[in-house]
């Protein structure tokens, strides 16, 4: 088979299926699916939005106003793990999740009551889902809620970049990261100039570089 196959800041809106999986059917190679937002996805067979036949790392996503006869927003029957974290699945169809094999939901916000650590229940409170902004807002129970370690080196976030957005907080919870006002002014290297005066019409060009802790 080719390498594994990764689906990375993506968004999958309104898209229907014939048969599984609304937006994406994974078969074969196992895949990552990153920092994506599944929204009004529809699937005439299972998994409104995803379905794997293969094993997955779906992290980090915001899956919405799916639906599907079985399983409107993740379907599996996978044989291999699927790793469903930091991952918002919110306001879909009320159908039953009937293809749930190796399917592990950890640290998800969902409207579901399903098992799974460090899942949450409550509204993900987006800006505004009407018009498609999945952003959220700053009371959000989703903000500072992921996975502490999301790469498992027993480094929990507030000692690894790696398990922090780019604010340098605890990861949240869902494709779209909500972030801490930017207090940190920029570091910058300016360009000392000659003693030259300019007159009236005539261009002086200034140059500089700048570092940013959010760079």
């Amino acid at each position: 088979h080719a390498s594994t196959v990764q689906i990375d800041s993506c968004d999958f809106i309104a898209n229907v299926a014939g048969s599984d999986g609304g937006a994406v059917f994974i078969a074969n190679d196992r895949s990552d699916i990153i920092r994506s937002v599944f929204s009004g996805n529809i699937s005439q067979s299972r998994g409104g939005s995803i379905f794997c036949d293969a094993g997955a790392n779906i992290y980090n996503n915001t899956i919405v106003f799916s639906s599907a006869p079985i399983d409107p927003s993740i379907g599996s029957t996978s044989s291999d793990s699927v790793y469903v974290i930091n991952t918002i699945l919110w306001d879909n169809s009320n159908q039953n999740w009937d293809n749930q094999y190796n399917v592990k939901y950890n640290f998800c916000a969902i409207d579901k009551d399903w098992e799974g650590l460090g899942n949450i229940y409550q509204n993900p409170n987006f800006v505004n889902s009407e018009e498609l902004n999945y952003n959220l807002i700053s009371n959000s129970p989703c903000i500072d809620a992921g996975n502490p370690d999301l790469d498992g080196d027993g480094n929990e976030w507030y000692l690894d970049p790696d398990d922090q957005d780019i604010d340098g907080t605890r990861m949240d919870i869902g494709a779209l990261s909500y972030l801490e006002p930017d207090t940190i002014p920029p570091t910058i290297d300016g360009v000392i100039l000659d003693e030259i005066s300019y007159g009236t019409d005539e261009t002086m060009t200034i140059a500089w570089n700048a570092m940013d802790d959010r760079s």
